[in-house]
C-alpha cells in the first residue's frame, strides 16, 4: 500500500466516523460526499484480487484500533471506509448505554464487539467466535484497544452441544469475504476450514456472570435458528433486543425459511423491524432477501 493511498484512506475513515454522530446540515452533506467517494475506492479495490497485506489502522470509530487484512473484503471495507455495516452502527450508537450487556454471536474479527465495548464503560460484551483464525484476530484487536469489559468465547452457539465442520468461499472470489463462514456448505462456500465447537447459550449463562442482556447480535450464516433455540430461556427471561441477519439464501441452505425465525420470535412476543438509512428502526411486515433486522420485545415498544 503506497503512502498516498494510506493517507487518503485515513482521511476517509476520519470523516466517515463522524457520520454516526449529530452534526449540522452542511457538515452532513459534505461527509456524505466523502463517504460516497470512499465507497468508490473500496469497490474499485475489491474488483481484483489483492496480495495479502495486514495493516494496523487506528481511527475506526474515531479511535478504535484494528489489525485488518486489506486483501479480504471486510478488511478492505474497514481500511477504505471505516465501516462494514454503517446503518447498523448508527442504530447501535443510539441504542447502547454505558451499563448494558451486549452479546455478539459470530464476532469474526470483532468490529461489533469493539464498537460496543467502547461504549459500555460500565457494562460488558460477550463475544462468540468459533473459527480459530478469526478468534485470534478478535483477541488481538481487543488487546490493541486494552478493553477489559470484553469476554471472548472460542465456540459457536447451537441448540445442542457438539462439533461440526465449517466452510468458507476459499479462492473462488477475487477477494475472500471473511464474514461468510458457514456450517451449511454450498457450491460457493465449500472450502473446509476446520471443525468448530458448539455450545448451548442457556447452558453457559451462569458461567458468563451476567444478570442482564440488553442486545444480542447474531450473524452466523444460516445457523441463526439453532443459536436462537439454544438461548430461548435466556431470551424469555431477559427480553433483549436482537439484531439478526435474515438471509433467505443461508436459511434455505440450512433447511428453514425466513418465516420460521419470524414465528420463533412471535412465540416470544417480539416484533420485527428493519434498520433505516439513518439508523432508526422501522416496522417490517415481511422480510425478504437479505436484511439485518431488529427484533424488539413487544412490551418494550413504548419505552
Amino acid at each position: 500500500m503506497n503512502s498516498f493511498s494510506s493517507q487518503l484512506a485515513f482521511w476517509f475513515r476520519a470523516s466517515n466516523s463522524q457520520l454516526i454522530h449529530p452534526q449540522s446540515f452542511v457538515e452532513l452533506k459534505i461527509r456524505k460526499v466523502v463517504f460516497w467517494l470512499s465507497l468508490i475506492f473500496f469497490k474499485r479495490w475489491t474488483k481484483k484480487k489483492q496480495a495479502r497485506e495486514v495493516l494496523l489502522i487506528d481511527n475506526v470509530d474515531q479511535n478504535v484500533v484494528m489489525r485488518v487484512d486489506i486483501s479480504k473484503t471486510m478488511g478492505a471495507a474497514f481500511f477504505w471506509m471505516g465501516y462494514h455495516e454503517f446503518n447498523e452502527w448508527r442504530y447501535l450508537n443510539r441504542f447502547l448505554k454505558q451499563d448494558m450487556v451486549f452479546i455478539d454471536v459470530g464476532s469474526n474479527q470483532g468490529e461489533y464487539a469493539l464498537f460496543a465495548a467502547k461504549r459500555l464503560t460500565q457494562g460488558k460484551v460477550v463475544a462468540f467466535e468459533p473459527v480459530d483464525k478469526f478468534y485470534q484476530q478478535l483477541c488481538d484487536n481487543i488487546s490493541l484497544n486494552r478493553f477489559n469489559n470484553l469476554l471472548t468465547m472460542n465456540c459457536g452457539l447451537s441448540a445442542s452441544p457438539g462439533s461440526l465442520p465449517i466452510y468458507m468461499t476459499g479462492e473462488l472470489n477475487a477477494m475472500e469475504h471473511e464474514g461468510l463462514a458457514t456450517l451449511y456448505p454450498t457450491t460457493e462456500r465449500g472450502h473446509f476450514v476446520q471443525e468448530i465447537q458448539l455450545k448451548v447459550f442457556d447452558d453457559l449463562i451462569d458461567s458468563l456472570a451476567i444478570d442482564r442482556m440488553d442486545l444480542v447480535k447474531i450473524d452466523v450464516e444460516g445457523a441463526e435458528l439453532s443459536a436462537l433455540q439454544g438461548m430461548r430461556k435466556s431470551l424469555g427471561k431477559f427480553k433483549p433486543y436482537v439484531l439478526l441477519e435474515m438471509n433467505e439464501i443461508t436459511f434455505k441452505a440450512a433447511g428453514y425459511e425466513l418465516a420460521t425465525v419470524v414465528d420463533f420470535f412471535k412465540e416470544l412476543n417480539y416484533s420485527i423491524f428493519k434498520i433505516g438509512r439513518d439508523g432508526i428502526l422501522q416496522p417490517l411486515r415481511s422480510p425478504s432477501g437479505v436484511n439485518n433486522c431488529v427484533f424488539v420485545p413487544t412490551d418494550k415498544l413504548t419505552k
